[in-house]
């Protein structure tokens, strides 16, 4: 394969500073390799002595081949794992263990030397990309066995610096700052659906932090004490939503995140775990048991709630996390008496190969005749912006 060689320092300092030739930290480069598979290019990470990082490799082939991203998208990504890398390297840190102390990380970006010993910080907006990238990389590591939720779990609990003052994701992928680039930061209203944890990989906990208030809504029927003691300003309704009432099964785990109505993808995990060695990813993904839980429509939430009354009729964001029951759920909500400035919706397709692009997604077709666009893509997320504004 041909090698392309490029100076990730100066890569970086493209996009907001006069480059610099060779800048000094980097004793062993990192390289960015140009590959072809399944018909399709995409960017990779090679260490000094030309060997492929699997662990990267499998993330930044995951983002092209079953995201379908575009493969500048890749060489971004694979430019922002190299620092991760470089940094593990110096730091004699594995992939577990670095991230008891997420902050160093984004300290290694600030003071990187940029040319002739000299530093200055990267931009605010070019750190949350860099850092952005690395949370996407461990959700996939933990979602193939490659490192522990406790991992992922230490990069919320003590959450990455995504700037100079101290901006602080609490989403699973950076998801609430992507989201505050559309609606803003201060006094936000929101609809935060499939919203587990109170703040834990949270949507919505940034801009409750900053003054804002919505409603919450998930049906695991262990966590509403949490909720309502964490957010009392929230609204928390426990139960699911679909397109119609009733009740459903509800399939439960050792890690809530794995918790689902789909008889299918409960099954489908277990057959995973009889495969898998005793481990923490093993007893994460174990079930514990099913229980019948009740099944509103998001039309009916609102309205028993009193939503659409406390924040006047303006809601900035609804986010949707249900793993592939966007639909249902959308075929509950009329947008009538409350009608979000954005919906993002999870990417569906990270389980699954697809050659859909992102405007051919059923969620999509569904919000194009509620008149929302596609504002963006960012690999696990949709975001889509009302056409009347």
């Amino acid at each position: 394969m041909a090698i392309t060689r490029i100076d990730l320092c100066a890569e970086d300092a493209r996009l907001t500073h006069p480059p610099a030739r060779t800048p000094p930290g980097f004793d062993g480069k990192f390289e960015l390799v140009r590959v072809l598979a399944e018909g399709k290019a995409y960017w990779t990470v090679v260490d000094p002595v030309s060997a492929v990082h699997d662990c990267v490799d499998s993330y930044l082939r995951f983002v092209r081949l079953e995201l379908d991203a575009a493969e500048i998208t890749t060489k971004e990504y694979a430019s922002n794992l190299a620092y991760y890398l470089k940094w593990l390297k110096d730091s004699g840190l594995d992939l577990d263990s670095a991230t008891a102390d997420p902050s160093s990380f984004s300290v290694f970006l600030h003071t990187l030397p940029q040319t002739q010993g000299k530093t200055w910080p990267r931009s605010p907006e070019r750190l949350e990309q860099i850092l952005t990238t690395v949370r996407g990389f461990y959700v996939h590591l933990v979602g193939q066995g490659s490192a522990s939720l406790q991992a992922l779990d230490r990069l919320h609990e003590q959450p990455m610096e995504m700037s100079e003052r101290g901006t602080r994701s609490y989403a699973q992928s950076g998801e609430d700052l992507q989201i505050a680039y559309y609606v803003g930061r201060e006094r936000i209203s929101y609809i935060d659906l499939g919203c587990l944890w109170p703040k834990q990989y949270s949507n919505s906990f940034f801009f409750y932090e900053r003054g804002g208030s919505g409603l919450c809504i998930d049906a695991n029927p262990t966590i509403a004490d949490e909720y309502t003691s964490a957010r009392p300003r929230d609204l928390f309704v426990n139960c699911g939503i679909a397109a119609t009432e009733g009740s459903m099964s509800y399939y439960m785990h050792n890690n809530p995140v794995f918790n689902t109505f789909s008889a299918e993808h409960a099954a489908e995990l277990q057959r995973r775990v009889q495969a898998m060695e005793d481990s923490p990813q093993r007893e994460g993904r174990s079930q514990t048991g099913v229980v019948e839980v009740p099944i509103t429509t998001l039309d009916r939430a609102v309205d028993s709630s009193g939503m659409a009354e406390r924040c006047d009729g303006r809601l900035d964001f609804l986010s949707i996390d249900v793993e592939g029951l966007e639909l249902e759920v959308l075929s509950g909500f009329s947008f009538q008496a409350l009608r979000p400035r954005l919906v993002v919706v999870e990417d569906v397709r990270r389980g699954a190969r697809t050659r859909l692009s992102p405007e051919q997604l059923p969620a999509a077709l569904a919000l194009a005749a509620h008149r929302y666009w596609l504002a963006g893509w960012s690999g696990f997320n949709l975001y889509f912006m009302d056409e009347d504004l």
